[in-house]
């Protein structure tokens, strides 16, 4: 009988303790103390996506480099490429490069050293050229985005914010500067519409920040002010649709507890910049962190985006599917994290690619300091026990274990009380 009750409440725990979640394959680099991957895109090789590329840095030897790996569909490697010399290289971004045909023929690495160039990277893997930005001292570079007529790059070149624009080759089209007498600018995020950019400013007056939503036209002249009105702790963010745009970020107007205030917001504008629809989460989510949307590309069959946050509550890292009219459908992952750090998602034929970097916890003994995470979730649901769910499961599984303790007992007792009368 010990044994029955011995394997009864080990498979019982067992089936009790069992997490339900997506299954999720690690790739990290693993060839440096110190890594880290910023961005990904689709790899498109003779017009079919056959894998991805990523880009970030590593340390080497003190100094910081600049690198680009290409993944196949299984996590495997097919190339990399470093990029860098004695000095420290930044990356501010990575983007498809095309032909006269407007046909993809590689990748180009925005890269910051003295002054910030285009590096041009064949599809596969190997150097092409390197263009100067023509941008001048004191950059920073914030966004770099694709736009019909090449790229469009924003960011602050002192206390003045810019655009500048170039054509597919790199060649610069026009840079414009906003300057504000005693402010503090910067342009940090940009996308093209119908003929048109729109760009995200950021004042800085003394120790408060505002933002503002511009719409500027093909020379670099602001057209007007769309929205202002963004609230105190908001970072917006924009993503660009074909003949509209979302705009999404922060709001403190919902209040999920004493503790914890703050979800986030998604509007949607047409292309004559009225607002279509807002959605408001129910979610906290961690102020300046983990929070992007893409395009929902799941299942081609779904319109929509996917939303990815780091949970407040619990510093979980969730990715969250709205339908094309904003409505929050299901949560589609849902991962504990206690040393990732995600920089951007995308997803393929019902995966969920991530990248960023794995930190060692501070309790733990690594033999590593920084990681960079290429992360493969293989499903796209998963399933939640709910808090209240999981209170009932704990209860009814304490009063199994407590019957069949009280019935061992009674039965022994029997027998002993059995035995005694023999």
């Amino acid at each position: 009988m010990k044994k029955v009750v011995v394997w009864f409440l080990a498979i019982l725990l067992l089936f009790c303790g069992k997490e339900v979640s997506a299954k999720d394959t690690i790739y990290p680099l693993n060839k440096y103390k110190e890594e880290e991957y910023q961005f990904i895109l689709n790899s498109n090789q003779d017009n079919s996506f056959d894998g991805f590329i990523v880009a970030g840095t590593y340390i080497k030897k003190e100094n910081q480099q600049v690198i680009i790996v290409k993944y196949k569909k299984d996590g495997s490697i097919a190339w990399e490429y470093s990029y860098g010399d004695e000095k420290k290289d930044e990356l501010y971004g990575l983007v498809y490069s095309y032909d006269e045909n407007n046909k993809i023929n590689g990748y180009i690495l925005v890269v910051k050293g003295e002054d910030p160039l285009f590096v041009f990277i064949s599809l596969e893997g190997e150097f092409q050229q390197e263009i100067p930005m023509n941008l001048g001292e004191n950059i920073h570079i914030h966004q770099v985005k694709m736009t019909p007529e090449g790229y469009a790059v924003v960011g602050k070149q002192g206390d003045s914010a810019f655009l500048a624009t170039y054509n597919s080759k790199g060649n610069q089209l026009f840079k414009k500067d906003y300057v504000k007498d005693n402010t503090s600018q910067e342009l940090t995020e940009v996308i093209s519409l119908k003929e048109n950019y729109y760009a995200i400013l950021k004042k800085q007056e003394g120790k408060k920040s505002s933002y503002q939503l511009l719409k500027i036209n093909q020379t670099g002249n602001i057209e007007k002010i769309i929205k202002e009105d963004f609230e105190e702790k908001d970072v917006p963010h924009l993503l660009e649709e074909e003949d509209s745009y979302l705009v999404y970020g922060i709001t403190q107007e919902v209040k999920l507890s004493e503790k914890e205030a703050g979800s986030y917001y998604v509007c949607k504008y047409n292309k004559e910049d009225t607002l279509e629809w807002e959605t408001v989460g129910d979610t906290p989510i961690q102020e300046d962190n983990t929070f992007q949307i893409q395009k929902n590309l799941l299942k081609e069959e779904e319109n929509g985006y996917l939303l990815l946050l780091n949970n407040k509550s619990d510093n979980s890292i969730e990715v969250i599917r709205l339908d094309a009219d904003g409505l929050i459908q299901e949560k589609v992952k849902k991962m504990k994290n206690d040393y990732y750090m995600i920089h951007e998602f995308t997803a393929s034929e019902n995966i969920i690619y991530f990248v960023g970097q794995i930190n060692c916890p501070e309790n733990d003994n690594c033999d590593y300091d920084a990681k960079a995470l290429f992360l493969i979730s293989s499903e796209d649901k998963v399933i939640e026990v709910k808090d209240t769910d999981s209170k009932t499961i704990l209860i009814i599984t304490g009063i199994i274990v407590l019957g069949v303790i009280v019935l061992y007992g009674f039965r022994k007792k029997r027998q002993l009380g059995n035995k005694k009368k023999r």
